[in-house]
């Protein structure tokens, strides 16, 4: 039989709550304050207790247990129950022997209450379902909102693109007219240079007849051939336009 320590034959209050290391009271669960009395009263000394170094409990007799201890404290006689509250708050069994009923908590120490407030129970599988559906909720409507600041975002740089393609058409439109009013004035500016280069073949045709008349009167004299009058000069120039 495992060695049970021993425990001085004092009253052993209820701890129905456990005060932090910040000095602050936390209320116990009536589960955890009536097993850590149970396991510390001397008068169930041969049916349980403490291991010898006070970190792990230990039913001895299972019978006596049930039909002493749990009706007492629990108004049942249902050792596999109590089992599943232990698992429900943490505890393991030490052992995988199902005849030695030895379980641990590392916050379930001998004489040290203020630790109990470190034991939490179990989350239900009701609760946890109901928990992963609002964890899901919360990814879903997280994915929502970055659907729609994405959805927000590809709108808005759309109407910016928008605009932009509407000032670019309205600068083409603008172009055009500008390269239209330049092609009319190179149209202008070309038949003004072929003006201009006709008149200056007149001019050098009638320069050419000029040149001619004047060396015409400068032979003449030169000769004794007479003189042409101004009206014949005139006549000769005129001719050929």
């Amino acid at each position: 039989m495992t060695p049970i320590a021993s425990t001085p034959k004092a009253k052993v209050a209820t701890p129905s709550g456990s005060t932090t290391a910040e000095g602050k009271h936390v209320m116990l669960p009536a589960f955890l304050s009536k097993t850590f009395e149970i396991f510390s009263m001397p008068e169930f000394a041969n049916v349980c207790g403490w291991n010898t170094t006070g970190d792990t409990i230990i039913v001895l007799q299972l019978e006596a247990f049930v039909a002493m201890v749990l009706p007492r404290f629990f108004k049942h006689r249902n050792f596999p129950s109590f089992v599943r509250q232990l698992n429900l708050y943490g505890f393991h069994k030490t052992v995988l022997d199902s005849k030695r009923l030895e379980f641990q908590h590392p916050y379930f120490k001998r004489d040290r209450p203020d630790l109990l407030h470190h034991i939490k129970r179990k989350v239900s599988s009701g609760t946890n379902h109901h928990q992963q559906q609002l964890v899901n909720t919360s990814i879903q409507n997280s994915r929502l909102d970055a659907h729609r600041e994405i959805s927000d975002t590809l709108l808005r740089e759309m109407k910016e693109l928008h605009q932009r393609s509407d000032a670019m058409e309205k600068r083409l439109r603008e172009l055009e007219v500008d390269n239209a009013i330049v092609r009319s004035d190179n149209l202008k500016l070309w038949k003004h240079l072929e003006t201009a280069k006709d008149k200056q073949l007149i001019m050098q045709e009638k320069m050419k007849k000029i040149m001619w008349i004047l060396f015409q009167i400068y032979r003449g004299k030169q000769q004794g051939i007479p003189k042409l009058s101004s009206n014949d000069v005139a006549n000769a120039v005129i001719s050929d336009e």
